[in-house]
């Protein structure tokens, strides 16, 4: 008889003080951390708020022992029992019955033990005993390596941004964060499974499979299937379960491919493995979702240095998308739901990838799922991060090849996992020939596992990588912004869109641009009092600083005060002060983001740092804590569109341009007219245009002089729009896009004042829409809303309207009022 209990319930939590101190017994939760609890039951201030983390520090020097009592049935075979603890955040040691059964300290793997001496029938207890980072440490160097933000988090296979970044605060926390089971198969079980693709052609696909079974006494038959995305079994196989790894290939015929979210359906296949006795009766099974697909990752040598894009199925794809964070200093509290809510907005803001970073976790199950669901790429570092680990020490290296092991099993049938990266910055500005950090981790461990566990995907020993040193523009990857450039932030900015356009990296895996969050946000981590104070130390708390690019004074939120101020102007109203903080990320990332598209392939991958948040913060996430969209997704999103339109700047003339990423050529016109911020007609032109599939091409040019720009007037607004032609059986289908030129500088430009005149019309009680128009140039519309909208932060031309769809956030009605606002004047309704 197979048992297998969920241990999620009925535990109790005790922290045990440096002095003596006793918290406790609490209430539990698992999957869950100690900090949640405690918050839970109003033990300590929520950190979220205001500076309150500093007051809940105490927690991480305390030890922690969770308990809980479970029954075993006088049936159950006990030389088979163990102990599977998915996740223990992190140094523990388990005990069932006063008995020590094992230990753990690394929380990033799942940790197994035998139970069979320790449990007897009927009630049983156990005891996990954290012990705290500090008394962990006691007898340990800290001070022996470098390590950027903490010095003692080299020493622990623990969520390293835990301990404090430059964009979130130190929270070490401890727990059982994955869930827990007892578990007994005496008659056998199934272990790791992989299928993968081996080659691809437009008729079939070549694929391997291997199974890991440990047969019961009376041995086992392993019955494995494949069904496709509609669930019609098109594989099946039957063979002899007498080694503990069992493999095979085959050929399946019009296989249906997975796609990333854009070139195709993100088709899943189900592999499904059983443990059979000789008498048919299933003792164990395993499903797995897999896709069909092939990856790699092209680099071409060119005039330039060497291209870098990734291939799937044989089909370029250029990377839209951000770095992916933790998205709590807690993830035990990271649900489904919220998963869901952020990859669905990547999805909806037109970017197809994200990059894992290697100071995060491997994220869980629900994660993955979702990626192979929507069609999401994903790249993924191995978790080390800007420090210089014990890596000639034979204890870290053991610990390094558990952990990746473990991670490239549990990953590797993942179609959404697109290359391994062996960590993040540890070689950055290094030359290859350097004995740079993480080198021998790299040859050691990550490099030949990798090639043993998944050889069919790509493998990068850092990131970033390529050049010499690394971190070159003209090769590799490239963790390149020009807003996060000292001497850019310095000066006078007056050249920033000629900053921007000078950028040459051949993929950005990592490209800053910072803002603030709406102030719906704000409000949630900080008072209006601290949003209006001068001194700023609520934002600078929120914000956190580098304490490494030289500028003792210039914090990264004196950085974005400066550039709004510079780009925008000051503000003594607290109001406009923060939508101009905000504006600083949609013009950076709009920007930017044209920029490098218009390069098409010599640039193939823009990736903005960061995606999303891990504590309310002010800063660099394009998605806040709370999973509203800042300004700079709505200005990525309009920068990613399918069909995108942009405005280059050729001294004395301006540059048309179109980029199509979808698989078929469109037809359509560019439609360019200029007009005074007053209203004043002075030019309008209309240009047809064939865009190829895949392409970035100049469609026309026009003279500023023509556009009444030769003068460098502050009062002149170009626009231009793509219009898809929908008449022509298919060809040219998809949304208009649009872009906004002035020379001026922002803050030079001459804004009259601009009624706005706004109707919803609402489908249900959920969504609609929005239709603005503006009798003016109305300068950065913004719908001050806590809702989903298919754009916001735009300008409008006048006479222009803008119907911007909406839906609320979990399908809940929408109550509230309407607020709609531009710089140049509010109107609510």
């Amino acid at each position: 008889m197979n048992i297998n209990m969920d241990l999620r319930d009925n535990w109790q939590v005790t922290g045990y003080g440096p002095k003596g101190e006793v918290i406790g017994p609490i209430a539990g939760t698992v999957p869950g951390h100690v900090h949640t609890d405690l918050l839970k039951l109003e033990m300590i201030p929520d950190p979220m708020w205001r500076d309150q983390a500093l007051d809940v520090q105490w927690v991480e020097d305390f030890d922690w022992v969770y308990e809980t009592e479970f029954v075993w049935p006088e049936n159950g075979n006990r030389a088979a029992a163990v102990l599977r603890f998915e996740g223990l955040d992190t140094l523990a040691s388990v005990y069932v019955n006063d008995m020590l059964v094992g230990s753990a300290d690394n929380m990033f793997i799942e940790h197994v033990f035998s139970v069979s001496d320790a449990i007897v029938s009927g009630s049983n207890r156990i005891q996990v005993r954290f012990t705290s980072v500090k008394t962990y440490l006691q007898d340990k160097d800290v001070n022996r390596y470098v390590s950027l933000f903490s010095q003692d988090r080299v020493y622990l296979r623990k969520m390293q941004c835990t301990f404090g970044w430059d964009w979130v605060h130190r929270l070490v926390s401890y727990g059982i964060w994955r869930p827990v089971y007892l578990e007994s198969k005496p008659g056998g079980s199934i272990g790791n499974t992989c299928l993968r693709t081996i080659r691809l052609n437009e008729h079939n696909a070549e694929l391997a499979w291997e199974v890991e079974a440990a047969p019961g006494p009376e041995g086992c038959r392993l019955q494995l299937e494949l069904a496709d995305p509609s669930g019609v079994v098109v594989w099946t196989n039957e063979c002899k379960c007498e080694a503990e790894s069992v493999s095979g290939r085959f050929t399946l015929e019009k296989p249906k491919l997975w796609w990333p979210v854009g070139y195709g359906e993100a088709c899943l296949y189900r592999f499904r493995t059983r443990l059979v006795t000789h008498q048919g009766e299933t003792v164990d099974e395993r499903c797995d979702e897999i896709g069909i697909r092939t990856i790699e990752v092209e680099e071409i040598p060119d005039q330039q240095g060497s291209s870098f894009t990734i291939v799937v199925n044989g089909q370029r794809i250029f990377a839209k998308g951000g770095n992916w964070v933790p998205a709590d200093p807690f993830p035990s509290r990271v649900t489904r739901e919220k998963y869901d809510h952020l990859l669905n907005a990547l999805v909806e803001g037109n970017m197809n990838m994200l990059r894992v970073w290697g100071g995060g976790i491997y994220e869980l199950p629900a994660f993955w799922e979702a990626c192979n669901r929507m069609g999401i790429m994903i790249s993924l570092d191995f978790m080390m991060a800007c420090a210089q680990y014990p890596e000639t020490e034979t204890w870290f290296l053991a610990a390094m090849e558990k952990e990746v092991k473990h991670a490239i099993r549990e990953l590797r049938n993942h179609p959404s996992l697109i290359f391994w990266c062996g960590d993040n910055e540890l070689a950055m500005n290094n030359k290859p020939e350097d004995d740079y950090w993480g080198k021998i981790v790299s040859a050691q461990v990550t490099a030949p596992l990798c090639a043993e566990l998944d050889p069919s995907r790509p493998y990068f020993p850092t990131s970033p990588y390529r050049g010499s040193p690394f971190n070159s523009q003209d090769a590799g990857d490239c963790h390149f912004s020009t807003w996060y450039d000292i001497d850019f932030i310095l000066g006078d900015m007056t050249d920033y869109r000629e900053q921007i356009a000078r950028g040459r990296g051949r993929f950005l895996s990592e490209c800053a641009t910072a803002g603030s969050p709406p102030f719906s946000s704000l409000l949630k981590m900080m008072t209006m009092e601290d949003v209006a104070d001068e001194k700023g130390e609520i934002w600078e708390f929120r914000t956190k600083d580098n304490p490494y690019n030289g500028q003792d004074e210039l914090t990264h939120y004196r950085m974005l005060e400066k550039t709004a101020v510079t780009l925008y102007g000051e503000s003594e109203d607290p109001v406009e002060r923060v939508k101009k903080l905000e504006y600083v990320q949609y013009e950076f990332a709009r920007l930017m983001g044209e920029h490098y598209r218009r390069r098409k392939y010599a640039t193939s991958g823009l990736l903005f740092w960061m995606y999303n948040d891990c504590w309310p913060a002010s800063g660099w996430s394009m998605i806040d804590y709370y999973g509203a969209p800042k300004a700079g997704y709505y200005g990525a999103k309009n920068a990613f569109a399918p069909l995108m339109v942009s405005i280059e700047n050729l001294g004395d003339e301006l540059g048309l341009w179109m980029v199509n990423d979808t698989l078929q050529a469109c037809e359509g016109e560019v439609a360019v007219r200029a007009v005074r911020t007053d209203g004043t007609f002075l030019f309008e032109r209309r240009f047809a245009a064939h865009v190829p599939a895949h392409a970035a091409m100049l469609v026309a040019a026009v003279r500023k002089q023509d556009v009444g720009l030769a003068s460098g007037a502050a009062d002149v607004v170009v626009e231009a729009l793509w219009r898809p032609d929908a008449g022509r059986q298919g060809q040219g289908r998809g949304a208009e896009s649009r872009t906004v030129y002035f020379d001026a500088l922002p803050k030079e430009l001459r804004l009259p004042k601009a009624t706005l005149q706004v109707e919803v019309r609402a489908a249900d009680d959920c969504s609609g829409t929005i239709a603005i128009t503006a009798d003016a140039f109305a300068r950065v519309v913004t719908i001050e809303e806590d809702l989903l909208l298919s754009d916001n932060y735009f300008d409008l031309l006048p006479g222009e309207q803008r119907i911007v769809s909406y839906r609320t956030r979990d399908a809940a009605p929408w109550t509230g009022a309407l607020k709609v606002t531009c710089w140049n004047r509010v109107t609510e309704c």
